[in-house]
């Protein structure tokens, strides 16, 4: 598959087939993404947006390290918290739905489903998007879907639970201790 190809899937809003590339490990290139999902090389935001989301879509994960992945080649590169940022949500007929920076569609469900993580002492939600490659929801986001939350307090009222629900699925935004 060359790099033509790569970009005629990202026409179609598909991602490459990077599971089944199985290339050699070639080192690592100066690309990192911070927390904010902002993609850096040497340094320099790389601003060009299509290529930015060509990079994205043949991002791969392994055993917690973060490469850009071709059928011939595999280069490590830093990431800060999570791959993806998770910038939009809607409750939908089927459950609800999250939208990336680069607009791919995620269900949230058994396959995608969304958790609560730890860095540094501050918890932030993720949700899976492929693969082995996590979303962060972007703060902005995370706010409104606590407004939309379900609390649920514990028996002797001490904590509360906040939960996005969809019919008889519900998933945990976090708890909070009560005063």
């Amino acid at each position: 598959m060359k790099l033509d190809d790569i970009a005629t899937h990202l026409v179609d809003h598909k991602v490459p087939p990077v599971h089944l590339w199985h290339p050699r490990h070639c080192g690592e290139i100066d690309i990192r993404i911070d927390r904010n999902g902002r993609w850096f090389h040497e340094g320099e935001e790389i601003r060009r947006t299509a290529l930015v989301r060509l990079f994205s879509s043949v991002l791969w994960s392994e055993n917690g390290e973060f490469y850009l992945k071709t059928p011939v080649e595999q280069m490590k590169i830093q990431v800060e918290l999570e791959p993806i940022l998770v910038v939009d949500a809607e409750e939908r007929v089927d459950g609800w739905h999250f939208r990336t920076q680069f607009d791919e569609d995620i269900r949230l469900g058994a396959e995608h489903p969304l958790e609560m993580c730890e860095c540094n002492g501050e918890q932030y939600p993720r949700i899976k998007v492929r693969y082995d490659l996590w979303g962060m929801l972007e703060r902005n986001l995370f706010y409104q879907l606590i407004d939309l939350a379900l609390s649920i307090d514990s028996e002797d009222g001490h904590l509360t639970e906040l939960f996005l629900v969809h019919d008889d699925d519900k998933w945990s935004l976090g708890s909070f201790e009560n005063p």
